[in-house]
């Protein structure tokens, strides 16, 4: 009798093994998709930061054709 009563706690445990591997399984499928997710943010935010510097870039080249574009205007007038 205590044999079975052993067999049952061991397929108890067991079961319960299982079942604890089983969420951590899906808790590292949950924490795996979140870390895509940053990271795919993370390239937008790159692609984002990229974009603006050249954007910045270009302004910064328009300021400095339109002054020279002014002083070119003042000195013909003068």
């Amino acid at each position: 009798m205590e044999i079975a009563s052993n067999s049952i706690d061991v397929d108890l445990q067991i079961s319960e093994a299982e079942r604890l591997l089983k969420d951590k399984l899906l808790l590292l499928d949950k924490v795996e998709a979140e870390i895509y997710g940053l990271k795919k943010r993370l390239l937008e935010l790159g692609e984002a930061k990229r974009k603006a510097k050249l954007d910045i870039a270009t302004q910064r080249i328009n300021i400095g054709l339109l002054q020279k574009e002014f002083w070119r205007l003042r000195n013909s007038n003068l």
